[in-house]
């Protein structure tokens, strides 16, 4: 991504915005994978695991790390679609 940017393929806002949501996305994937194993899925109906998914991210609450999910994955898309945008 740092070269994408540094050749002006993407902008300075779509490099944080994708940077930022690979940080959050990985870290989120990380902490899945202590707390129930190899699995990539969130359990929603499993309000404990997700609470303990949550305090191990640090987050006060399921339903802020759940927030911050949703504005990573709408941030992310945002930046895919700039680009793909640009390069039609």
């Amino acid at each position: 991504m740092k070269r994408l940017a540094a050749g002006g393929s993407i902008s300075e806002h779509q490099f944080t915005e994708l940077k930022a949501g690979y940080k959050f996305l990985s870290s989120l994937d990380h902490a899945l994978r202590l707390t129930v194993g190899r699995t990539t899925r969130l359990p929603y109906a499993n309000q404990k695991i997700l609470t303990l998914i949550a305090k191990r991210m640090k987050f006060y609450s399921t339903d802020e790390m759940l927030d911050e999910l949703t504005r990573r994955r709408i941030g992310n898309r945002s930046a895919f679609d700039e680009i793909l945008a640009i390069n039609r």
